[in-house]
């Protein structure tokens, strides 16, 4: 499980003896740490200090399309402020100082849910989308997409790494009363350049005599 930590503190040394399973990563401020998140889609969960990363960190982290868990980590036991920190996008609040083994079990719950939240969400390396919200983001910026659109990518996302012939794209945007299938070049060059636009590859690449992949890695 990859974390990014700002902390400031010994946890990030403590975590990973508590339990091998994590993997700290380490960020200065709230500004490192909302770029770290948003470029890299490993982490799992954020944990901050709150003095390190100020009140409105939670929100700031939220509208930035960052849907990592996050612990923020308070010095008071004030329960306005834990209100507060919980309504604008924190997952938990604890007090500290706390034994590190009650923040381990915390991360590994704080973990559990999220990944139980995200069921509607598809990630394909720079690429997110909402199922139920019908939603996508490249690179944690929204792409405008028509309905056509958005399910030929669902429909790429969801077959990811596969070939996926045109008829078969065809259908999951037509149902059975499908037009011809040359359309489905039309539809595909659209979606490629609204993605190019936000994302620094091309993210669906063309199998010559059989469809198209979505690419799950890019060198």
């Amino acid at each position: 499980m990859r974390l990014l930590l700002i902390t400031g503190d010994g946890f990030a040394g403590l975590l990973p003896r508590r339990d091998s399973s994590f993997q700290i990563d380490e960020a200065e401020d709230a500004e490192d740490a909302i770029s770290l998140a948003k470029l890299n889609y490993d982490y799992e969960a954020i944990v901050a200090r709150r003095y390190m990363v100020g009140d409105d960190f939670p929100r700031r982290l939220r509208t930035s399309g960052c849907h990592q868990g996050l612990i923020m980590l308070i010095g008071t036991d004030d329960v306005d402020l834990r209100i507060k920190l919980l309504s604008t996008g924190a997952d938990r609040c604890l007090q500290v100082p706390l034994d590190v083994r009650e923040l381990a079990a915390d991360l590994h719950a704080v973990i559990r849910r999220c990944n139980q939240m995200s069921d509607n969400l598809i990630k394909v390396r720079g690429l997110k989308m909402d199922i139920g919200s019908k939603t996508v983001w490249a690179n944690n910026n929204i792409v405008e997409l028509t309905n056509r659109e958005f399910k030929l990518l669902e429909y790429m996302m969801l077959h990811k790494g596969q070939t996926c012939a045109k008829e078969s794209i065809l259908e999951s945007m037509y149902g059975i009363d499908c037009p011809d299938l040359k359309i489905i070049d039309v539809f595909m060059c659209k979606v490629r350049k609204k993605l190019r636009t936000k994302l620094d590859y091309e993210p669906i690449g063309t199998i010559w005599g059989m469809g198209y992949r979505m690419l799950e890695d890019v060198a």
